[in-house]
């Protein structure tokens, strides 16, 4: 499986079938639209023996606008962190960039994340999931992955468990921390630990710059290009 996001819209790639998740309220691009389009005609065309017309599929819209996990759902903006590390990696301790997510929650309480940073290429990113959510310590509740992939290694359920009120940074309001480890497919001795420190897209910062960051990991933890 793998995930691009391009003006607002997320698309993923499971084998041969293409998902599209808009934003609720937002216009359904006319790639997306000619997209799913294709994808039926060519499944019609592979069954010559039936007479019925194709089937017109719109891309799958986002979210859901109320419900007990409303508050994870949308844009977020913060930076990510390599906390510890080993092999290639070792040198890349307390390396940081800014990070932003989109996080799209449905009626059934499951949801999808895509993750990039200010080295990705327009339209790609470094980490997607699957994730649910449930009770948490706060009435927001918690986000638990079930499966994903972080810069091409695959992680699954519980890997994550991303509970705002029992966070590294849970003395701040409107704050999640995500903590993961990355193994290298293809070299288990490069492998690394990641803080992603994430706020709700146009959330202040200034409780964070003016805390104390005693108890913190850093006392830097604000993003690195929020004054620019």
């Amino acid at each position: 499986m793998t995930g691009t996001r391009k003006d607002g819209v997320i698309e993923v790639q499971y084998g041969d079938l293409h998902m599209f998740f808009v934003k609720e309220g937002m216009p359904v691009p006319d790639y997306a639209k000619h997209e799913a389009n294709q994808e039926t005609t060519e499944e019609t065309e592979s069954e010559p023996e039936t007479t019925a017309a194709p089937v017109e599929t719109e891309p799958v819209t986002s979210g859901v606008a109320d419900g007990p996990y409303a508050w994870w759902s949308g844009d977020w903006y913060g930076w990510w962190v390599i906390r510890n590390g080993g092999g290639q990696f070792e040198d890349w301790v307390d390396s940081w960039w800014d990070a932003c997510a989109t996080i799209e929650v449905y009626d059934d309480s499951t949801g999808f994340i895509f993750l990039w940073d200010d080295s990705n290429e327009a339209g790609e990113g470094f980490c997607y999931a699957d994730v649910t959510f449930g009770a948490g310590t706060t009435e927001n509740g918690c986000m638990m992955s079930e499966s994903g992939n972080f810069m091409g290694s695959d992680f699954g359920h519980a890997d994550w468990i991303v509970d705002p009120g029992a966070a590294i940074v849970s003395q701040f309001e409107n704050t999640i921390c995500i903590d993961g480890e990355y193994v290298d497919p293809d070299n288990a001795d490069d492998w690394f630990d990641y803080y992603i420190i994430l706020r709700p897209w146009g959330t202040e910062w200034e409780d964070i710059r003016n805390a104390d960051t005693t108890n913190l990991p850093y006392d830097d933890m604000m993003p690195l290009s929020y004054d620019s």
